[in-house]
């Protein structure tokens, strides 16, 4: 800084300067203040520029930096805090209009012919899920009218929904002639936690031909934590499938908590 501009600076400090309204003021410790605009700061000083001309004026000699439009409190009283404005959520995300959603499923549909998985199916299946829940009424309606193939694929997406909607129409659909559509639909159940499945599973468990979908019983009556079907497994333990048998055990030891065999002479003390 030039001598003239230095001693034009302490000659501001020392009586301070007014400037316009509503300005930028830096308090001095001199006990004098100055008004512009400041345009930069830094740890070691802060840039004025007033209608004299811009000054640097040190940090050693500041008491107080008071931007425009800032009020100071009153000397030994501290600020309100300004209530904050009320959070307003974000507006709701717009549904697919039910043309849309029908066009939808519509155009997945031909994905669906083959109970075999395929790349094409599975994502087909991902799209239909993506669209939410709206989907699901739409789904409901046209299920019983399906193909059992596309049957299985949307009980699918229907379990990846997790919509309690559809317990009544998943229940329904034990009575299936397809293993295939009856196999999706237990598993679903189970995952919907649906309790009114616990006495049309343990009944099937009785008289299914398809071990697979003896299999998806034992596992979906684990998952609902019935107990009451422990009479009805140990039954299992003697099926003709060893996979049958492996899931009852499991099961069994789930329900219980006990590591017993899979003789089912040793669950005997738990029958009626």
């Amino acid at each position: 800084m030039s001598f003239m501009r230095r001693a034009r600076t302490a000659l501001l400090l020392c009586i301070g300067l007014a400037g316009p309204a509503r300005a930028d003021r830096i308090v001095l410790t001199s006990g004098g203040s100055l008004e512009g605009e400041v345009v930069r700061e830094t740890p070691e000083a802060v840039l004025l520029k007033s209608a004299h001309g811009t000054l640097e004026i040190r940090r050693d000699q500041i008491a107080s930096v008071e931007r425009k439009g800032y009020v100071p409190p009153p000397r030994g009283t501290e600020p309100e805090a300004e209530p904050s404005p009320p959070i307003k959520p974000p507006p709701p995300a717009e549904s697919p209009d039910r043309a849309a959603l029908e066009s939808a499923l519509n155009s997945a549909l031909p994905s669906f012919d083959r109970f075999e998985s395929s790349r094409d199916a599975e994502d087909a299946a991902a799209r239909l899920v993506a669209l939410g829940k709206d989907l699901v009424p739409v789904i409901l309606e046209r299920l019983p009218t399906l193909e059992p193939p596309r049957q299985m694929w949307l009980v699918q997406a229907l379990e990846q929904l997790a919509d309690p909607r559809a317990s009544d129409t998943l229940l329904a659909l034990l009575a299936s002639p397809k293993g295939e559509v009856r196999g999706a639909a237990i598993h679903a159940l189970g995952v919907l936690q649906e309790k009114a499945a616990v006495q049309p599973l343990i009944r099937l468990l009785g008289s299914e031909g398809d071990w697979t979908v003896k299999r998806e019983a034992c596992r979906a009556l684990l998952a609902l934590k019935a107990r009451e079907a422990i009479p009805a497994l140990v039954e299992r333990l003697a099926d003709v499938s060893r996979f049958v048998r492996a899931e009852a055990l499991e099961a069994l030891q789930g329900l219980t908590g006990e590591r017993r065999s899979g003789d089912p002479a040793v669950w005997k003390d738990l029958l009626p």
